[in-house]
């Protein structure tokens, strides 16, 4: 009998599909944008099981649930501005995904991405 290996996830944490945590050369991850990152320790349990693995690397874990976070916000609680010309870009963008490069965004992301966070 051949025995299987589980994974004990912390408390709280959320389970990723294969497609969510489906991660591309460099450690870049694309996860799909969902209403449950709108909870900071979710974003905080992603971001610590995203470092475990080494999916992404060279961020804080702080920086990458601000960034699901953000996300999360802008499509969840922003969706009016999508059809406002100059805005909706951004709307498109966060509902696109949620697209986590080693290092992290810009520093004009990063920060609005800590706005974000501080903000709701």
């Amino acid at each position: 009998m051949k025995r299987t290996k589980r994974i004990l996830l912390p408390e709280g944490a959320v389970a990723l599909t294969k497609e969510e945590m489906r991660v591309v050369e460099g450690g870049t991850v694309d996860l799909a944008t969902r209403e449950v990152y709108l909870n900071k320790s979710t974003c905080q349990n992603v971001a610590a099981e995203l470092l475990r693995s080494k999916a992404v690397t060279g961020m804080t874990a702080l920086e990458i649930a601000q960034e699901i976070y953000a996300h999360a916000v802008v499509r969840y609680k922003f969706e009016a501005v999508k059809n406002v010309p100059g805005v909706n870009g951004i709307y498109e963008s966060a509902a696109n995904g949620i697209h986590i490069a080693d290092g992290g965004d810009t520093a004009v992301r990063k920060a609005a991405y800590s706005l974000i966070w501080s903000m709701f």
